[in-house]
């Protein structure tokens, strides 16, 4: 793809790539394996005034000026008030195939001066990274908890990218999260 040909309309192309599907739904897993025809498999974006790299299988909050009303609430509310962040996870997990995670999240505002936060299903690091710089210095460690493998490796890119270093993130089987927690 030649370079003048990437730009169409006011939008980039970043990549083009392919992915083979054998299973029985229309949607592809994390385990079937993608092919970079052009450029890279991933997207930059912007949020809380930091940079995320989003992989394709990586999650990452679509509505993005939501997400920062949001999370400009909690970070304010943690730093006024020295509350901590205790994140509970149910799992529910179904087989078709292949395993499937269904999984419920509940997040709990506790009185505490203890400055670590979990944050669970982390995706790309977007809620632990805008909370840990909004709400710093109220939060002085981050874990980031995450099942899919490609989403930690951006976790920790981004962390890194944007001088974030109170942070671990790891790729967790989604069974021993609340046992971690």
């Amino acid at each position: 793809m030649k370079q003048n040909k990437r730009e169409t309309c006011g939008y980039t192309l970043n990549g083009v790539c392919i992915q083979v599907h054998n299973g029985m739904n229309d949607t592809g897993g994390v385990s079937d394996a993608i092919t970079v025809l052009d450029g890279v498999s991933y997207i930059h974006e912007r949020m809380c005034d930091l940079e995320f790299r989003v992989s394709l299988h990586s999650f990452f909050q679509v509505n993005v000026m939501a997400a920062e009303r949001l999370y400009d609430l909690v970070a304010n509310f943690i730093a006024c008030h020295h509350f901590y962040l205790d994140i509970h996870l149910s799992v529910a997990i179904k087989k078709f195939g292949n395993v499937v995670v269904v999984y419920t999240c509940d997040i709990f505002l506790k009185k505490n001066k203890k400055k670590l936060k979990k944050d669970i299903c982390c995706g790309t690091g977007g809620i632990g990274l805008c909370i840990a710089k909004k709400a710093y210095p109220h939060v002085t460690k981050l874990i980031g908890l995450e099942i899919v493998e490609d989403a930690v490796k951006d976790a920790k890119f981004n962390a890194e990218l944007n001088g974030i270093y109170i942070y671990i993130y790891t790729c967790i089987v989604v069974s021993y999260i609340q046992s971690f927690c």
